[in-house]
Order: structure tokens, then sequence, then C-alpha cells
């Protein structure tokens, strides 16, 4: 990760990444229980400031690792339905093992975060009465909402904050 990170900053590209390793009962779920369709292990999430910096991150992934060729998905072209873009690549990474590679800008990383929240808050809603749901999405509207594991926190327009 740091290796991309650095080859991109010689090149003039300013970068972030992470690395984890995938949740492996998800993906063996995923895989219809099948164990050995389950082949990268570790996810690398790099974010740029722009799109063409995605596309030459991608050249520059692909020239370093070599791509699995049926495991690219280019969802800037073609976002998905929900707004989600993002280049995913697969390439054998070091000692040729399997990394799936997420490369998009900072803003596309921010609407998957928002995304992800609202899910949560949709999640959490469920379980909350209708009065109180009203209340929830007006906050959230107003930028006041945050989601923090399973609880919801709401500033207040005085700074305080409520659970």
């Amino acid at each position: 990760s740091e290796l991309v990170v650095n080859k991109l900053s010689d090149i003039g590209i300013k970068a972030q990444s992470s690395v984890r390793i995938k949740n492996i009962y998800g993906m063996y779920k995923k895989a219809g229980h099948n164990l050995f369709d389950i082949h990268d292990l570790l996810a690398l999430k790099i974010m740029v400031d722009d799109v063409k910096n995605c596309y030459d991150t991608l050249g520059l992934i692909h020239s370093k690792y070599n791509p699995v060729n049926d495991k690219f998905k280019d969802y800037i072209c073609n976002p998905k339905t929900n707004m989600y873009s993002s280049l995913h690549t697969t390439v054998f990474g070091p000692d040729e093992r399997l990394v799936q590679t997420q490369i998009r800008t900072f803003d596309m990383d921010k609407v998957v975060e928002q995304f992800e929240n609202l899910k949560k808050i949709a999640q959490i809603m469920r379980n909350i009465d209708i009065e109180h749901n009203a209340y929830i999405e007006e906050a959230y509207e107003r930028g006041r909402i945050y989601v923090l594991d399973e609880a919801i926190k709401i500033v207040k327009a005085g700074g305080t904050d409520e659970s």
C-alpha cells in the first residue's frame, strides 16, 4: 500500500491508501459455500484527487502487477444505480497473492461513506417508532447526524449532542 502511494507520489499524484483483510465468512457465503472460489483475501483502497488520476493509478498498478483478466470493473464510466463510482481490479500482488484494488477519488469515497451511513440509519430506524424516525430524518437532512456503530448521534444547533 505504501509502495503504491510512494510510486504515485513520484509521478505527482497525491494519494491515500488503506488495506483490509476481507471477511472470510462473508466471502464464503458469497462464493456459494465453495472455498475454491475464494481468491482475493486482501483489499486495497486507493484514493486520489481526480478522475484522471484514478485511471493513471490503474495504469501504474497494472504496469507493476499482473491483472486478473475477468476481474476489472469500471464503475466510474458506468456508476451503479446507487451512484457508486470506483475502479475495481484484482491483481497478482507481492508473492503472487491476489489483491482486490478499489481506486476512487476522495469525493467518491465520501459518497460511499454517506451511503454506508444511510444503510446503518435505515437498519436502526426499522427498530424505532415512526415519530422518532421523522426527527432523525430531519436531523440527517440538516447535516447534524452521525452514525457510530449501532448508535445514532445527533448534534444539536448549540453544539451539544444526544444519543
